[in-house]
């Protein structure tokens, strides 16, 4: 199994798999859960769902400090973990529940288009965070060429469409957490639901994820390609690192 897979299984796990199982009422149909061993009834539920909640971001947190990561976006992250570790202690149903889990969405989008309007676009230091796996020349051929000046309208416009698809899908979410989250804070009832919305709304985040970012980066390297030449492109350093120099 290559490292790559091994993390982000991991990341599956730790972040969704095992927190859900935490906060389930009904492992796998026995009408058993971890919140009998957390006091049962009310203060079990409510243990159950701190656990489930805190375990993604102390997870986050411990891979953040593993890795050093200093970009723009690894902070914001931090940051968005932390916020999460204090929202699991607002303890709300009904329309501040669906609120709740929907900050971090609207968070992400406002500061990506915030990032537009100052002209800095932020999805540069998203870029830039993507490409960090690679070799320290690679490296430096794509930030070269993501600062060039001819970049900056493709990067703002990227943020724009990143940033107003964060604030749809986080409206989106709160619909569905309305509609599938309706019991009572603190009840088996209510974690149950819970575990229901988190796993409707799992899969379409991660396509979300994508199609949103697909747009953005064809608009970076569409402006790659028109400065640099057809034949180069940020998927391929390589060949950018042979043509830094601005095509005639």
């Amino acid at each position: 199994m290559s490292p790559a897979l091994k993390k982000n299984l991991l990341d599956l796990a730790m972040t969704f798999c095992v927190p859900l199982l935490i906060l389930s009422p009904n492992l796998f149909g026995t009408g058993w859960g971890v919140a009998a061993l957390l006091g049962g009834d009310q203060g079990g539920h409510i243990r159950a769902y701190l656990l489930s909640a805190l375990l993604p971001v102390v997870y986050t947190l411990w891979t953040f400090w593993l890795r050093r990561e200093t970009s723009p976006i690894a902070r914001f992250g931090v940051v968005t973990s932390l916020l999460g570790a204090g929202l699991a202690f607002w303890f709300v149903d009904g329309f501040w529940y669906a609120f709740k889990t929907s900050v971090h969405l609207y968070l992400h989008g406002l500061l990506f288009l915030g990032s537009a309007l100052v002209g800095s676009g932020l999805l540069r230091s998203l870029l830039q965070g993507a490409f960090a796996g690679g070799s320290v020349a690679h490296r430096r051929a794509q930030e070269e060429a993501l600062n060039h000046p001819r970049m900056a309208r493709a990067l703002v416009l990227g943020s724009v469409l990143f940033g107003g698809a964060k604030l749809l899908f986080g409206s989106v979410n709160m619909a569905v957490q309305l509609h599938l989250v309706t019991a009572s804070f603190g009840t088996a009832a209510f974690n149950g639901q819970v575990v229901l919305a988190s796993a409707v709304m799992y899969l379409p985040g991660l396509l979300i994820g994508g199609l949103v970012a697909a747009p953005a980066m064809l608009l970076a390297e569409r402006t790659v390609k028109a400065i640099y030449g057809q034949d180069v492109s940020l998927l391929r350093p390589e060949g950018l690192a042979r043509q830094l120099a601005p095509a005639a």
